[in-house]
């Protein structure tokens, strides 16, 4: 079922009103602002109908873009109908964890103080943070790897295994970003991504999973909420899950709206995916909940048309 037709091109596109984003960290890749209002997305109505889980992924190459040593205005390049735009993975995220308030103090119903997000936390205590772990070719301008989603700057932070080997806890949401850090240079082999789909329960392994553009994994620190006391401790762990499931349900509904799928991996070893993504270390920002295969699907309208949000290639080209 092809959604309505995506508008008119120059669309004005709304900023987040009333927020200030935290600035982007050093070698963070700062995303697109959030389209708040649809213009360029389907009702609501034909979002909910039309959510399907999707196995089967249009193909994305690098050199269908033609980018290379001979071209130098990137923004000039078509992006292969298969690739991911930047805009589409940022309002994905955001769709998961975005800020859609500014900061509030506590509150008398026991809220603590925090900004609120686009998925609802018991406490406002926010236990989840969002990874994207991209395929090679997968998202334009983005190499392969695990990136950390920051809520608070709307940026992607790149990390390595020895990102949480830090002194300390870290709880799920605390933004820490070690500028002192040497990411690990990716071989080429896309190693992570394809590591993560192996974390998933044999014997079949999801190796459909392996054509999507990227996977959003989902990090939940129970302790972070148990900590808040009384029903939180009781129910932490719940809780947790609870929302986990939330985050599921927004963002195939978000990729729905841009013409993408998103589907649910919850058969894996959570031990073995924390391994992966963080290396052999008891620092991390929680225990994998979820992950997400998220790509465009194979046959459809996003597939023919593209993406529809052009402006994203005028100021990336003005940039």
């Amino acid at each position: 079922m092809d959604p309505p037709s995506p508008g008119q091109h120059k669309n004005h596109l709304p900023l987040i009103t009333g927020i200030e984003y935290d600035p982007t960290p050093p070698n963070a890749i700062k995303l697109p602002v959030p389209d708040l209002l649809g213009h360029h997305h389907a009702p609501f109505e034909h979002v909910v109908s039309s959510r399907r889980c999707v196995r089967e992924f249009a193909a994305f190459s690098e050199t269908l873009t033609g980018v290379g040593d001979e071209i130098s205005d990137k923004h000039l390049v078509p992006i292969p109908s298969g690739q991911i735009h930047l805009y589409e993975l940022a309002q994905l995220c955001w769709a998961a964890q975005g800020i859609t308030a500014p900061a509030e103090p506590a509150d008398e119903f026991d809220h603590a103080a925090a900004a609120k997000r686009a998925v609802a936390s018991s406490g406002r205590l926010y236990p989840l943070t969002v990874y994207v772990v991209a395929n090679q070719f997968g998202v334009h301008g983005v190499d392969p790897g695990v990136y950390e989603y920051l809520p608070h700057s709307h940026a992607l932070h790149e990390v390595s295994r020895s990102t949480c080997c830090l002194d300390g806890e870290r709880g799920a949401g605390d933004e820490t970003v070690d500028e002192n850090e040497e990411v690990a240079e990716d071989d080429g082999s896309n190693s992570v991504f394809a590591e993560l789909i192996y974390t998933s329960a044999p014997p079949s392994r999801q190796p459909w999973a392996s054509g999507s553009n990227f996977i959003m994994l989902i990090v939940g620190d129970a302790g972070k909420t148990k900590q808040h006391g009384g029903l939180h401790e009781t129910f932490g762990d719940d809780l947790v899950s609870f929302e986990t499931g939330m985050v599921a349900a927004t963002v195939q509904l978000q990729a729905v709206a841009l013409g993408l799928g998103a589907t649910l991996i919850a058969a894996f070893d959570a031990n073995e995916a924390s391994r992966v993504v963080f290396g052999d270390t008891k620092h991390t920002p929680g225990t994998p909940r979820l992950m997400l295969a998220c790509g465009v699907p194979t046959g459809s309208y996003r597939e023919r048309v593209g993406h529809v949000r052009w402006e994203d290639d005028e100021e990336e080209g003005e940039a």
